[in-house]
């Protein structure tokens, strides 16, 4: 039977969470059919062979594709088009494949609600946020609201962006052809909520049905050389071009927030930076014998490099005191000098 939701998973090296999120797709109790689209992107580790077992053990339900080249790589968007254009249901849900749903009931809630509000394209949901382990600190990703709500393109921009990723179900039509804007946007999810915003309201449901997983690597990682928040300030002067001109000082706000956002770090790095420098120069100016001492405890735990920095400085101080030197001379292993204390 032709599924009424497809579910895309992208996955990328998540040996470590890939059962989680397949579970919490399979565990959903429904009054209509699903299928899980599942591409993984030429992962190195277990992820393609994890999917496999699965795959043998509901082939009615999961359908993968498994990548032998990085499509990522090439185009940040590749992976989630390739999903949509061979999706079948009338809805789309998204899961990456290192978050996880956890109501069993998260579907069957979403539809319903978007079956009773046809002038909807996209209905989420807040979700947790998690860490490796799956502890979380009681805080919402995304704004917990008592009652279900609804989002004009305009309330949208106002939140900028206010609805995470797995909790995303949305009118697959709606969302074919995407725009040519929307290759070039560093954040797909973005640019995703940004269109279906223009083509109707978003939904947002009280319950927390989904756990967000913060680590390092997988989907998010972008290959990319700018930083998350370069790539932030880039989304929304993207997305500033393609909105309505009575809506684009909503974007300016948001351009606004961002590089405010990037200049408070780069100001922390500046004193980070010039506390770093401080020291180094106390300690130039302090006693020879402390820094040679601190050169000798670099030493004794193997960082070789760090204590001829030390041994340099200490030698610097007190010329006449050759432990700086005996210190530099032990790190690169020459003969220590006779005489060295």
């Amino acid at each position: 039977m032709t599924p009424k939701v497809s579910v895309s998973m992208i996955t990328y090296n998540h040996e470590q969470f890939i059962a989680e999120a397949i579970e919490g797709v399979l565990m959903q109790e429904t009054e209509f059919d699903i299928e899980l689209l599942i591409h993984d992107d030429a992962s190195t580790d277990r992820t393609a062979d994890i999917v496999r077992e699965y795959e043998a053990k509901h082939p009615d339900i999961i359908k993968p594709i498994y990548q032998t080249e990085n499509q990522y790589s090439q185009n940040p968007r590749k992976p989630g088009l390739t999903n949509m254009e061979r999706a079948a249901g009338e809805y789309l849900a998204l899961c990456d494949g290192d978050d996880y749903w956890t109501d069993p009931k998260k579907l069957q809630k979403q539809v319903e609600f978007m079956e009773k509000h046809p002038e909807c394209s996209l209905c989420g949901h807040p979700v947790r946020i998690v860490d490796v382990e799956g502890n979380w600190d009681n805080e919402s990703y995304s704004p917990k609201t008592p009652n279900p709500e609804l989002f004009d393109l305009k309330k949208w921009l106002e939140l900028g962006y206010c609805i995470q990723t797995c909790s995303v179900l949305y009118r697959r039509k709606l969302a074919s052809p995407m725009p040519e804007w929307y290759w070039r946007i560093p954040f797909g999810d973005i640019g995703l909520q940004a269109h279906l915003a223009q083509q109707g309201l978003l939904g947002y449901l009280p319950d927390v049905m989904a756990d967000y997983r913060i680590h390092t690597g997988g989907v998010s990682q972008s290959v990319m050389s700018l930083s998350p928040i370069d790539k932030l300030i880039l989304c929304w002067r993207i997305i500033r071009r393609a909105m309505p001109t009575r809506y684009r000082y909503l974007c300016d706000f948001q351009l606004a927030w961002s590089l405010d956002t990037k200049r408070r770090y780069l100001q922390h790095e500046r004193r980070h930076l010039s506390a770093l420098c401080l020291r180094l120069q106390s300690l130039y100016y302090d006693d020879g014998r402390v820094v040679q001492d601190i050169g000798w405890l670099h030493f004794r735990e193997g960082r070789r490099i760090h204590a001829a920095v030390y041994g340099m400085i200490a030698f610097a101080r007190k010329p006449t005191s050759l432990g700086g030197l005996r210190l530099v001379t032990r790190c690169f292993g020459k003969p220590t000098p006779s005489g060295a204390e």
